[in-house]
């Protein structure tokens, strides 16, 4: 188990190992032609260290290496011309450098995609997709980056980058006062909710309901607002015994118009000390 575990560990070349596999190789692929590129990158492997030589089986995973190559041999063959000898038996004279077939590394039938391993296809997929994929995606976080720099330059003059970059701190939550509103009809408190709900912290009781439970309402809330139109002045008297000290006690005469008047000018005297 332990070989087959070593024999699939895979070998990554760095970009100076890369060079030098591929130089070897152009100079083999120069010299013997009767060699296929596999064999010629087989043997130009032994220029790295031992415990570095993959076990090329194919060239899968090596797109990099043709190019290199294929430029290299043309710089080869174009520096040959330059120095080809004055008569064609100097030409001929010419042997290539022999190399032994026990130089080429022990190697089991090419693979193809009708043998290879579902792991080896789908690694080599993987990597053919990435390569293709990656350059855009930096490409376009580069250009949404720049973009955005280019807003803020030209938009703003420079005297203000600094200001408009600075994190400016979250306004504090101002605590809605609470209003206890005594004697409004069911209708007219739909018409004070809809538009001051999000305003004022409402409470109602309405006329009718048990005085012990406006007595206590009263006791927690920061205004008392009481329609005269609607409620008794013994009542509304007696509230003003168990109300909070520092709570307004407002005696509203009018109809809903009025009493949303009332609120206004609360709500912007709420505002202005909280401003």
């Amino acid at each position: 188990m332990s070989e087959t575990k070593e024999t699939k560990k895979r070998i990554f070349w760095t970009f100076e190992e890369k060079n030098l596999v591929a130089e070897a190789t152009a100079k083999l692929v120069a010299q013997r032609p009767d060699l296929s590129l596999l064999d010629c990158t087989r043997i130009a492997q032994k220029e790295l260290p031992p415990l570095r030589h993959k076990p090329l089986k194919h060239l899968w995973g090596l797109d990099w290496l043709k190019p290199l190559v294929d430029k290299r041999v043309a710089e080869i063959r174009a520096s040959q011309v330059d120095d080809t000898p004055a008569s064609v038996e100097d030409a001929n004279s010419g042997e290539f450098d022999t190399v032994d077939e026990d130089e080429l590394e022990p190697c089991p039938e090419e693979t193809n995609l009708f043998t290879a391993t579902v792991e080896d296809i789908v690694y080599e997929l993987g990597k053919r997709i990435a390569a293709s994929v990656k350059p855009e995606i930096m490409k376009m976080v580069e250009d949404a980056i720049n973009q955005q720099i280019a807003d803020i330059h030209f938009t703003l003059p420079p005297q203000e980058l600094c200001t408009h970059l600075e994190i400016t701190k979250k306004k504090p939550d101002v605590r809605k006062p609470t209003v206890l509103i005594a004697g409004l009809l069911p209708s007219q408190k739909t018409t004070i909710l809809t538009n001051w709900a999000d305003k004022l912290s409402l409470r109602f009781w309405h006329t009718g309901s048990a005085i012990p439970v406006l007595r206590d309402m009263a006791r927690n809330v920061d205004v008392i607002f009481v329609m005269t139109d609607k409620v008794s002045h013994k009542v509304s008297q007696s509230l003003t015994s168990v109300k909070r000290k520092d709570a307004d006690y407002i005696r509203q005469p009018g109809s809903v118009t009025a009493l949303e008047k009332s609120l206004n000018r609360l709500f912007t005297r709420v505002e202005a000390s909280t401003s």
